[in-house]
C-alpha cells in the first residue's frame, strides 16, 4: 500500500514539473528566430546606408542627406522592431538557462522598455506603438527580471510559460512590422520594412542611369565601373524584399513568425506534460519555416 502511494505521490510530481526537454527545445526555436530576424535588420541598414552614400557620390551632393532616411529609421521603427527581439531573445535565453538548471544574467539595455518605445511616432507622425503592445512587451521583461533570482527552477518556468498570452502580442508587434497587419497601430498599418525598402530602393534606377552614363564613365571609368557592379548586387538584395510573393524575404520571415506563434500556442499547453507530442510537431514546422526565413535572408536558394 506504501509503495503505491509512494508511486502515485511521484507520478503526480512529474505530471506538475516542466519538460526541461521540451522547454530547452522552444528555447533554441526561438533564438533561432530572433537570430535570423536580427540579422535581416542589419542587413536592411546596411542595405540602406549603402545606397545613400553611392546617391551622395554620384549626385556629388556635399551633405548626408539621403542617410537621414536611414537615421529615421534607426531611431523610430529600428527601435521598435529592435527592442522587441531583444526581448524575446531574452526570453529565449532565459528559459534554455533554467532548463539546463544554470543562472543567467539579463542586459541593463532591457530594462525601461516603457520609456523606450513611448511616444515612438513613424515619419508622418503617426504611433507606431499602441498602450497595449509596450504592456505587453514591459510584462514579460518584468517577470525575466523576476525569475532571475527565482529558486525554484519549476515555479520559474511555469511563470516564464505563463506569459504566453503577452508574447503572443510582442510577436504580433515583430510580424507587422514585415508584413502588413489590420490590427497594428496606425503608423504600422503600412509595414515599416516594406516602406524602409521602397525608400532605399527609390534610387536605385537613377543611380543606376548615372553611372551608365557619359560623364562618369569618362571622367572615373574604373571606378564607375566598380561602383555600378556594387549597385547590381545590391538591386538583386532589394529585388529579394520588395512586393508580396511567397518567395519574398517579408513573407517568409512573417510565415517563420507565424510558425512561432502556432508552436508557442502548444508551448503554454503542453511545456508542463511528459509527452508534448503536439508541441514537438509544432517545432518541427517552425524549424523548416525559420530555415527558410534564414536562407532568404542570406539570399541562397531555396
Amino acid at each position: 500500500m506504501r509503495t503505491l502511494i509512494a508511486v502515485a505521490l511521484a507520478a503526480s510530481v512529474v505530471g506538475g514539473c516542466a519538460n526541461f526537454g521540451a522547454v530547452s527545445e522552444f528555447a533554441r526555436e526561438t533564438n533561432a528566430l530572433t537570430d535570423t530576424v536580427r540579422t535581416e535588420f542589419t542587413q536592411l541598414d546596411r542595405l540602406c546606408v549603402q545606397q545613400a552614400e553611392l546617391v551622395i557620390v554620384v549626385n556629388n551632393i556635399q551633405d548626408d542627406g539621403p542617410l537621414k532616411d536611414c537615421e529615421h529609421y534607426k531611431s523610430a521603427e529600428g527601435r521598435l522592431a529592435g527592442v522587441t527581439v531583444d526581448v524575446l531573445d531574452a526570453y529565449a535565453r532565459a528559459l534554455t538557462a533554467l532548463a539546463d538548471d544554470r543562472s543567467f544574467d539579463l542586459s541593463s539595455n532591457l530594462k525601461n522598455v516603457a520609456g523606450k518605445l513611448h511616444g515612438l511616432k513613424n515619419k508622418d507622425g503617426a504611433p507606431l506603438v499602441n498602450p497595449k503592445e509596450v504592456g505587453a512587451l514591459s510584462a514579460v521583461v518584468d517577470v525575466l527580471f523576476d525569475v532571475a533570482t527565482a529558486t525554484r527552477r519549476d515555479a520559474a518556468v511555469k511563470r516564464l510559460i505563463d506569459e504566453a498570452p503577452n508574447l503572443a502580442i510582442s510577436g504580433n508587434v515583430l510580424r507587422s512590422f514585415f508584413v502588413e497587419s489590420a490590427d497594428a497601430p496606425p503608423g504600422r498599418t503600412k509595414a515599416p520594412y516594406r516602406n524602409f525598402v521602397a525608400i532605399a530602393n527609390s534610387s536605385v534606377t537613377s543611380t543606376e542611369l548615372s553611372l551608365r552614363g557619359p560623364a562618369l564613365r569618362q571622367a572615373e571609368p574604373i571606378r564607375t565601373a566598380e561602383l555600378y557592379r556594387e549597385l547590381q548586387a545590391r538591386k538583386a538584395l532589394f529585388r529579394q524584399r520588395v512586393g508580396n510573393s511567397p518567395d519574398s524575404v517579408p513573407v517568409k520571415v512573417a510565415a517563420a513568425i507565424d510558425s512561432w506563434q502556432r508552436a508557442l500556442e502548444k508551448f503554454s499547453e503542453e511545456a508542463l506534460k511528459p509527452d508534448p507530442k503536439d508541441l514537438r510537431d509544432r517545432l518541427k514546422d517552425l524549424r523548416e519555416k525559420a530555415t527558410t526565413a534564414r536562407r532568404a535572408v542570406a539570399g541562397e536558394n531555396n
